[in-house]
C-alpha cells in the first residue's frame, strides 16, 4: 500500500463502516481531509482513512498522531500510534 494512494467515496466508506453522506459530512466537519478531481469528486488518502478508523474504533484521542507505514511491502501494513504524551504504539 502506498501513503498517498487515494480511494474514492464507497471504499472510504466501506473501510469507516458508514455511508457516502456521514464521509462527506466527516469531510465537511474536517475531521477527514479529501481531495477532488478535475471532475469535482472527491478522493481520500487511503492511509489517512485507515488511520481515522482506526482512531474511532479504539477510542484514541484525537490529538494522537496515527501515521499508516508499511515495514515490508506486500508482506503486512501497521499502524504507528504516537500519543500525545510522546509514547508510540506498533500496531499490525
Amino acid at each position: 500500500m502506498e501513503g498517498n494512494d487515494l480511494i474514492a467515496t464507497d471504499e472510504a466508506a466501506k473501510i469507516l463502516n458508514v455511508s457516502a453522506e456521514t464521509l462527506r459530512r466527516y469531510t465537511d466537519e474536517g475531521k477527514l481531509p479529501s481531495q477532488r478531481t478535475s471532475g469535482g469528486h472527491r478522493r481520500w488518502s487511503k492511509a489517512a482513512v485507515l488511520a481515522y478508523a482506526y482512531q474511532q474504533r479504539n477510542n484514541l484521542n484525537p490529538e494522537d498522531t496515527i501515521t499508516v507505514v508499511e515495514s515490508y511491502p506486500a508482506v503486512w501494513d501497521g499502524l504507528l500510534i504516537i500519543k500525545t504524551d510522546g509514547s508510540k504504539i506498533w500496531h499490525t
